[in-house]
């Protein structure tokens, strides 16, 4: 375990938290805290794998699962910044193309606000095509949103990750893809570079085993879970089997599916990025402390685009969103917003732009209910009212 900062010390509330959460885990658990750049904690512990009793060790990779999506996200503000992309364009502009089967209405913010509708594309594919940006692209061409674009908001849990993929090809003037744009432009300023877009096959064998939920945890999951979807009488469930099970190799409830190198490799920020938390973190620390966002794109990032809170017709939850992130009301500040992203199984990134500062939690044990996202929250709220005090 790295010794965290003395800023972290001098109250032991974030690593308080961390252990609180830590001694619940029947896997593993690794927490990293920067601000302005600088590594003020780095805390893991637990198992990489419980069942051949590996333990969590400093170079411990992890999926993220959905955390992923807050750097797609990150690029296309980069993209904004340059003058590539605008939030409020049809997509169509830059992809003609694109407008074919009834999409020709959907911008930019309407894909990075989950409102296109397209949750999954016309057909299933293999996973040996999907690192194909042609085909990729056609495939997209050919599919019909499942709802009228812009007027709900559907997670788009998988699909998210090419769409992104496809607007950087197209606005960038090198026309590289996401995993290049990242590992050329973002990667070279990272603090730590741990963090991948298409896991090189000799890393594998660092990566934590994701394993489901226990027996227990399960029932206090279903148990959460049932008792929710009784208050709101959720209408959802099928809409949710579609987006979190295209294509049917990348079903993110199928823990096999995460345990695979070959899917580790596929480049899609959407559900498969991989890296230790420092990893994770960095992504936004060095965006962040070199500039690589203007300041005007962070004032339109540093609040969500609705008010309230807006119901997802997919996952079924209220959350503040835009440009790609969900918001959180800051510990210490009022009317103002962390952002970031969750992810399956409790994964959390959250940054402050104006502080430059960021947590990110990442674990292989996974819960299947808002339960996970409690304890990450507890962690993070600890973090920044440490930090905001300093």
């Amino acid at each position: 375990m790295h010794k965290p900062d003395k800023r972290i010390l001098s109250t032991y509330s974030t690593l308080a938290a961390f252990m609180s959460v830590l001694n619940k885990e029947k896997e593993g658990l690794a927490l990293a805290v920067y601000c302005n750049g600088e590594l003020l904690a780095d805390l893991y512990g637990g198992y990489a794998d419980r069942q051949s009793s590996r333990p969590w060790n400093s170079d411990t990779l992890a999926a993220v699962f959905s955390t992923g999506k807050a750097l797609g996200s990150l690029i296309v503000a980069m993209l904004v910044s340059r003058d590539r992309l605008q939030y409020e364009e049809q997509v169509a502009k830059y992809w003609p193309a694109f407008a074919a089967n009834g999409k020709e209405s959907i911008t930019v913010q309407s894909i990075m606000e989950h409102k296109a509708g397209l949750i999954k594309f016309a057909e299933d594919f293999d996973i040996h095509k999907a690192d194909d940006p042609e085909f990729i692209a056609t495939l997209i061409e050919k599919t019909e949103p499942m709802w009228p674009p812009g007027t709900a908001v559907g997670y788009h849990a998988t699909t998210f990750g090419w769409l992104v993929d496809q607007l950087v090809r197209r606005s960038d003037p090198n026309k590289r893809g996401l995993g290049q744009f990242y590992r050329e432009e973002i990667l070279p300023h990272m603090p730590d570079k741990d963090f991948y877009v298409g896991l090189p096959a000799e890393l594998s064998e660092r990566v934590a085993t994701v394993a489901n939920s226990t027996e227990y945890e399960s029932f206090k999951d279903f148990l959460y879970t049932f008792l929710y979807k009784l208050l709101n009488f959720s209408r959802t469930q099928n809409l949710r089997r579609v987006a979190l099970g295209y294509p049917k190799w990348m079903d993110v409830d199928d823990e096999v599916a995460f345990n695979s190198g070959e899917v580790h490799a596929v480049e899609n920020v959407a559900a498969l990025g991989v890296g230790t938390a420092r990893g994770l973190a960095s992504v936004p620390a060095a965006i962040m402390r070199n500039s690589l966002i203007t300041t005007d794109v962070w004032e339109k990032l540093s609040k969500p685009t609705d008010v309230n809170p807006v119901k997802d017709i997919v996952i079924d939850r209220r959350a503040l969103r835009g440009h790609g992130f969900f918001y959180s009301p800051h510990p210490t500040r009022k009317n103002s917003f962390l952002l970031g992203h969750g992810g399956h199984g409790g994964q959390m990134l959250v940054f402050d732009p104006q502080t430059q500062i960021v947590v990110a939690i990442v674990r292989n044990g996974m819960r299947k209910s808002a339960l996970a996202q409690k304890d990450s929250d507890r962690i993070i709220e600890a973090t920044f009212r440490l930090l905001d005090q300093q």
